[in-house]
């Protein structure tokens, strides 16, 4: 993919090649306006694509059985500011689904710088912060217990967390004069901004 900006509705031009729908040229000539694309059926994963531009913004699309010979599947004017981000673009084009893709053979011709980042496009990501359940008494500090996973706010699907009241009891709370629970991210004694997301709990149980 190459693209004008980070904002999800960038100009960018992509050459993309699925497990099953073939290969496609997909692109968005000026911010804001719909996406087109132009695909042909038969190629599948794994398989070459290549997008070029020249000095003047065209963009030109083409695939290829066997990295050498390549066929154009299209070209299109798309303006672009400096700089220009090149990239390698994933998705599972599900809302709810994760996808995982290999890249293999990539090389990036031209004066491109070679600073490699991951970066999610138009995806609301919670904070990458740990999640804490903390119980107090009426009196005395409360005592926190972290999830084993430390991305936990990053989870996309229900999961259950249990958690032994004896991790509570062995910092000195007593668990039969529980005043208050908290749910937390980050580090309650070291409170910083910045944290963002949505996050849902349900169904909070003792046993």
């Amino acid at each position: 993919m190459i693209r004008d900006t980070l904002d999800p509705d960038s100009a960018q031009a992509m050459m993309i090649v699925s497990a099953a729908r073939g290969v496609a040229f997909q692109r968005r000539a000026a911010q804001g306006i719909d996406t087109i694309g132009t695909t042909e059926a038969g190629p599948s994963a794994p398989y070459w694509v290549k997008i070029e531009r020249d000095i003047g913004g065209m963009m030109t699309a083409s695939h290829s059985a066997d990295g050498n010979t390549w066929i154009p599947i299209g070209g299109e004017m798309i303006t672009m500011n400096v700089p220009i981000y090149i990239g390698l673009a994933v998705t599972s084009h599900e809302a709810a689904a994760t996808c995982e893709a290999v890249f293999s053979n990539v090389n990036v011709t031209g004066s491109a710088s070679a600073q490699w980042s991951s970066r999610d496009i138009g995806l609301l990501n919670n904070a990458p912060e740990p999640m804490y359940v903390a119980l107090a008494n009426s009196t005395g500090p409360a005592a926190a217990v972290y999830h084993d996973n430390p991305n936990a706010a990053q989870t996309d699907v229900w999961t259950e967390w249990i958690i032994p009241l004896t991790d509570f009891a062995d910092q000195g709370i007593d668990l039969t004069a529980v005043d208050k629970i908290s749910l937390g991210f980050g580090d309650p004694g070291n409170v910083q901004a910045g944290g963002s997301g949505l996050v849902f709990f349900d169904s909070i149980r003792l046993y």
